[in-house]
């Protein structure tokens, strides 16, 4: 009996060694963001669309990247969500001109919307932090945070038709100064 819990035991930690550590490489550096300070804490695979949201030669620059976590809900804490968050955000504020984070105005809004001194603290296990900062010359919005998203035909592996994933966007916004 002690063999086999010891060999369930060994073959769990395997499993637990053996998950992908998820690499975003530079995707962000367009926006000054270091893209291994965006790597949520939980998620399985980094998710692929049949039609990318990356747009790197026309204005305005985005990029996406989507990490499958679950397709049930509840499986991560409002911990980690807060905790993922205030790191994007001191992501974002390392990578901003001025040190400062602002607030994304509304949309088709051109105009600065204040600064966002703290990060949000949800109080459910989903939510997304949507900020902007100025890098360069150019300033950027920044979406960040865990919620549900739906299978079909846009990804290019099958998903189950509702499943949950963090997601991180980051794109050009047009400021007037």
């Amino acid at each position: 009996m002690k063999k086999i819990l010891i060999g369930l035991l060994c073959l769990v930690s395997a499993g637990v060694m053996a998950a992908p550590k998820l690499d975003f490489g530079d995707r962000f550096a367009f926006a000054g963001l270091e893209s291994a300070k965006l790597v949520p804490p939980t998620g399985s695979e980094i998710l692929e669309r049949k039609v990318p949201v990356r747009d790197m030669e026309h204005r305005p620059v985005k990029d996406a990247i989507y990490v499958y976590n679950s397709d049930a809900p509840g499986a991560i804490t409002v911990e980690q969500l807060n905790a993922y968050v205030a790191q994007v955000y001191a992501a974002a504020k390392a990578a901003s001109n001025d040190g400062k984070v602002y607030k994304e105005p509304a949309y088709g809004d051109t105009k600065l919307a204040g600064e966002l001194t703290a990060p949000k603290v949800y109080e459910k296990a989903y939510g997304t932090l949507k900020c902007l900062i100025k890098h360069g010359d150019r300033w950027y919005s920044i979406h960040a945070g865990y919620g549900p998203d739906y299978g079909g035909s846009v990804w290019v592996k099958e998903l189950p038709e509702k499943f949950y994933c963090w997601k991180i966007y980051v794109r050009e916004y047009f400021i007037e100064e």
